[in-house]
């Protein structure tokens, strides 16, 4: 009953919105930006949340003019 009782706590935390990056797929799980492929941004990948694109520090960094 106890683990039941986390996963539904875990369950709670988790966003309702998820972000992914426009230009590489990654997905942002808590503060990270996580592969796509990875189990904990596959498990927020589902069809009840809503999903938002945005752009990771990697590709921010990758695309962006530094010289501006």
């Amino acid at each position: 009953m106890e683990n039941e009782r986390r996963t539904d706590d875990q369950h709670q935390a988790e966003p309702s919105v998820v972000v992914r990056c426009a230009w590489c797929g990654r997905v942002k799980v808590d503060s990270e930006w996580q592969e796509e492929g990875d189990v904990q941004a596959m498990r927020l990948l589902t069809p009840s949340r809503h999903l938002s694109h945005g752009i990771c520090p990697s590709c921010l960094a990758r695309y962006t003019d530094r010289t501006v």
